[in-house]
């Protein structure tokens, strides 16, 4: 090949696989590069069906005589996987072939077996892999998957190999896009297979295998590119998991981090869904950020948490914060990791969503890579979030078991109007705006909704179907959801639905009757997941915000409501409720991030109790022809209350005249940093760091408080710290109570303050951030104040 001056610029005889290394473009390896597949189109060629495959003309001495006109010829290779970025040379394993995904299994768990086999199921539960991926990761790597498994695989999807990769590095139209998504489903198949093949071995030994794939954090198209469907990786796990770590949650803010693994456990039908949470996310992380964060993700599901970098050895941290004796507030992690595992344990059961969620898998495979990737994470995304809003669970459906897609476990199935998929159903399917959808899954729709079920579609129906059968989908959607929008159709026993925008898909799917529970007034930032175990609903409820909430939650069940603190591990039957044909109508009060459970236990016969009341209730007793229930005020007023014992209805009225008036803890506290040749100082209440700013550990703080009797006869007292940076521990004239992990940071000191002269000492601890360099507020930063409570019992009479 010659330039126009005559000078040669590439080798002018391809009859060695080396001589491709003459294009500057990308010099390829001297060794270890795989001839993959071939393929030539015409240099102005726009769609797939251009190309002509040339990989079976590779081997044994074919040729191809080039037609008339420009052509592109692609020769696409393998190279070793490998990162030579850190200063050393790492390969990977090639887990899209079987070879390699065994030798692996012989290698590594083999000779645990082989040595420690008696322990399997016992001390060795099972084998955890840590972000697994196929190729392309960020930074280093950057190339698409290929494998020597993969020729067949391609065919095997319907695409041969020089055409699929022509179609998956450049845009080649349509045709292209349909044969780019066969590319990556064969991808996303053959590494489903190393699980597979993982899941057996173990489950044959008697140990589980749990999953945690790279880039779990990042949406179906997004994540193709390293970790192909996670839905058939996932599948096969004993535990599915996966990690929300570094910056991947922001308290307050939604996620979709949970939903893949915790939608597969639902429909594969696992017991446990997993999350490793916290790694390098930083030295900064408090108990209130562990208490935020795990409420939220327990809220979507995931009822089993590993704390990350909990085995750390502490003198080299490489992935902060660690979670042990070095972190300052270690002394305060007992009543944590309690409460991770009250919150875990409520949300183990059976799931009892109704409602499904569409992948469009087939959009994210086609687009995957595009400038119009975003169309299909994006609209996915937002309908999950309007769910969420609108107090809807719901797990995600791959739109492969709407397909019977062969390699999808779990295949969908319209039973007695609802849509089984594995151990889960469905009541209701919501379908994202997409730019892809196969028009076989919307016939399997329509055939849910004539049995019975909702579907409602987000957004213009304008897609391309999957296959090129563009007018077979056009009639597929019309037939189920007419031309409308917004409408609702019936069709047989059940209904069609179509909504503008996910602006208006909560209510939507509220009004289909699948919400976890319905909130008055509505509240945005609760979530709900909901749980059966026997004849019980668990609901599990998480306010996903730094407000507080409060509100009247029906929750669509029967049967004697009880509440319980997981903070605390107490509870009982709900002293207010009403039953009622929607179910069973209860009172929520919500503090920020805080997560509250509710089970209603059915079969069990009502107790008596409050229907209504403007004043929290804390018991409530039947007592001849009267209720008594005792309540507990914050401040003067009149209550109305009303309450039912069986058949009969009972109202009262209490008056608190007592103004409960707050007392602020005014004056000066002398602090001491716990540490060698520490001096205390005095002064008014601020952060720490006036003093050292570095400084990381505990600290506490003293003064004394005059309280007369008249203050303390008959109320309940609580000290209120105000701000707290990061946890704190009260103790009251010698006694200490038990630490405070999260705001409020208010302790019951209620028996503990007397009349007269009191101590108050507080000790504080904040994180490791500080001594990084990286100084944040720290201490007892207050204002602190004692609030008082007035408790009294007030007779209900029969009406």
């Amino acid at each position: 090949v010659e330039a126009a001056d005559g000078t040669s610029l590439y080798t002018g005889s391809f009859d060695r696989s080396a001589a491709a290394g003459d294009f500057p473009e990308r010099a390829l390896p001297a060794a270890g590069f795989t001839v993959a597949a071939a393929a030539a189109r015409p240099t102005a060629a726009t769609a797939a069906t251009d190309v002509v495959d040339l990989t079976d003309r590779l081997t044994g001495g074919h040729t191809w005589q080039v037609p008339a006109g420009e052509w592109q010829v692609d020769l696409f290779g393998g190279v070793l996987l490998a990162d030579d970025s850190q200063g050393y040379s790492r390969s990977y394993v090639d887990l899209l072939d079987d070879e390699p995904v065994e030798l692996f299994l012989d290698i590594l768990p083999g000779e645990y077996h082989r040595r420690f086999g008696r322990y399997f199921g016992t001390v060795v539960p099972g084998f955890w892999d840590d972000e697994p991926f196929f190729a392309s990761a960020e930074a280093h790597f950057k190339r698409l998957p290929w494998s020597p498994a993969l020729d067949r695989a391609l065919r095997t999807v319907g695409v041969t190999p020089g055409t699929a990769y022509a179609a998956a590095f450049d845009d080649l139209g349509r045709s292209g896009r349909i044969a780019r998504g066969n590319y990556w489903k064969a991808v996303s198949d053959r590494f489903a297979t190393a699980f597979r093949k993982q899941a057996q071995w173990y489950e044959k030994r008697g140990v589980a295998l749990i999953t945690n794939p790279l880039y779990d954090e990042t949406a179906p198209a997004k994540r193709i590119a390293s970790t192909g469907d996670l839905h058939k990786v996932n599948q096969w796990a004993q535990v599915p998991g996966g990690d929300i770590i570094t910056a991947e949650y922001v308290a307050g803010e939604p996620t979709m981090i949970p939903r893949n693994p915790v939608s597969v456990a639902h429909q594969m039908g696992r017991e446990r869904a997993l999350l490793e949470m916290f790694g390098n996310m930083g030295w900064q992380v408090t108990p209130g950020f562990v208490h935020a964060t795990v409420g939220a993700q327990a809220a979507r599901g995931v009822n089993l948490t590993v704390l990350h970098a909990l085995w750390t050895d502490e003198s080299r941290v490489y992935f902060p914060p660690p979670f042990g004796p070095r972190a300052p507030w270690w002394w305060a992690m007992r009543p944590l990791a309690e409460w991770i595992g009250r919150v875990m344990e409520a949300g183990r059961g059976t799931s009892a969503a109704r409602t499904a969620l569409l992948q469009p898998q087939r959009a994210a495979e086609q687009w995957t890579g595009t400038d119009r990737q975003q169309d299909v994470d994006g609209p996915l995304a937002e309908a999950a979030y309007a769910l969420e809003r609108a107090q809807v669970d719901f797990d995600l459906l791959h739109e492969g078991a709407l397909t019977r897609d062969p390699a999808l476990l779990a295949h969908a199935e319209v039973r007695k109007g609802r849509l089984a998929v594995g151990a889960a159903a469905y009541d209701l399917v919501v379908i994202p705006r997409t730019p892809v959808l196969d028009a076989d899954g919307v016939r399997v729709l329509r055939e849910f909704v004539r049995a019975g079920g909702t579907v409602i579609a987000v957004g213009a129906l304008d897609t391309e179907e999957a296959d090129g059968g563009d007018r077979t989908l056009a009639h597929a959607l019309s037939d189920l959801f007419g031309d409308r929008v917004p409408a609702r159709r019936s069709l047989g026993r059940g209904h069609a639905v179509r909504v503008a925008d996910t602006g208006a898909l909560g209510a939507a799917a509220v009004e289909s009757g699948t919400a976890a529970a319905v909130l008055d007034p509505a509240q945005d930032a609760v979530r709900i997941l909901r749980v059966r175990r026997g004849p019980d609903t668990v609901f599990l409820i998480n306010n996903e915000s730094g407000a507080q909430v409060r509100t009247v939650a029906v929750l669509p069940a029967t049967g004697l409501p009880e509440t319980w603190d997981p903070a605390t591990g107490t509870g009982g039957p709900a002293p207010v409720y009403r039953s009622t044909k929607d179910g069973v109508r209860v009172p929520l009060d919500l503090e920020p991030y805080r997560t509250a459970v509710v089970v209603v236990r059915g079969g069990r016969r009502e107790r008596p109790h409050l229907t209504e009341s403007t004043v929290p209730v804390r018991s409530v007793e039947r007592h001849g022809q009267v209720l008594r229930a005792t309540v507990e005020a914050s401040a003067a007023g009149t209550h109305r209350l009303a309450g039912v014992d069986g058949g009969h209805r009972y109202h009262g009225t209490v008056r608190i005249d007592d103004p409960l008036a707050p007392l602020p803890v005014d004056g000066d506290w002398t602090l001491i940093f716990e540490r060698e040749g520490a001096e205390p100082v005095t002064g008014p209440l601020g952060s720490w760091t006036e003093h050292d700013e570095l400084f990381s550990g505990s600290g506490t703080y003293t003064t004394d408080i005059d309280v007369d009797a008249a203050r303390l006869h008959g109320r309940r007292v609580l000290l209120d710290l105000g701000d707290v940076r990061d946890v704190a521990e009260v103790s009251v004239n010698g006694t200490a109570l038990p630490p405070l992990l999260w705001a409020p940071f208010v302790a019951d000191v209620t028996g503990h303050l007397g009349a007269g002269r009191n101590t108050l000492r507080v000790r504080v601890a904040n994180t490791l951030s500080n001594e990084r360099k990286k100084p944040l507020p720290s201490g007892l930063l207050g204002p602190v104040t004692l609030r008082f409570r007035r408790r009294t019992t007030v007779e209900l009479r029969r009406v």
